[in-house]
């Protein structure tokens, strides 16, 4: 990184802390500090495989035997939540002009880096989707949806397409909704502090 006092964290690791509560949120930090403690390696990733059929699927055309194929050789304690996202993913992505979008961008607010890599970009007649994936079991609320699409919104410029986060397991699109509550992006600043203080104080205490 450019400034070596900066932090980092991925937009689903920021998203999960706003909308945490309580002991969650240093949780959700706890996970940040120990990925700097040491290098991340892919197996603790509990979807990379899965994501990787996905996108490497979706550059190659064939991302529905991907995803099957990667559902038949998981392990058991993966098989249930890859056999959702599979079915959700397939029910979604017939019919759509799907492409891999491969740039990312940075939303940097105080001494937090936020990484902003929304993986796919839908096209159709007259829109672009620029769309971010959720994984995770919980069903993705419209709070953390609209958290997810403002920061994409502020990182990345509107010519590439328009935020949205994909729930893969329910097959279902939340698209950037407008106005936003009055005082938003100060609440986002706000949380920046929040998980800024947090993180210094675990990392010390480690």
């Amino acid at each position: 990184m450019a400034d070596a006092s900066a932090i980092e964290i991925r937009l689903g690791g920021f998203v999960d802390f706003v909308c945490a509560r309580s002991t969650g949120r240093i949780a959700a930090v706890a996970d940040t500090v120990s990925m700097y403690a040491e290098p991340y390696p892919f197996e603790r990733d509990f979807y990379g495989p899965m994501r990787k059929a996905v996108l490497d699927g979706i550059a190659n055309r064939d991302d529905v035997s991907r995803t099957n194929q990667v559902c038949e050789s998981c392990s058991v304690r993966k098989k249930e939540h890859y056999q959702a996202l599979t079915s959700g993913w397939q029910r979604w992505r017939r019919g759509k002009d799907v492409v891999v979008n491969p740039r990312g961008e940075d939303w940097r607010r105080q001494d937090l880096v936020v990484r902003v890599s929304p993986p796919i970009i839908v096209r159709s007649r007259n829109q672009r989707d620029l769309v971010w994936l959720y994984y995770k079991e919980p069903e993705l609320t419209s709070d953390a949806a609209r958290i997810a699409n403002r920061i994409v919104e502020l990182a990345i410029p509107s010519s590439i397409g328009r935020p949205a986060v994909l729930d893969i397991r329910r097959a279902k699109l939340h698209r950037a909704s407008s106005p936003l509550p009055r005082g938003f992006d100060a609440l986002l600043n706000a949380e920046v502090s929040a998980f800024t203080s947090l993180y210094e104080a675990l990392r010390h205490s480690a």
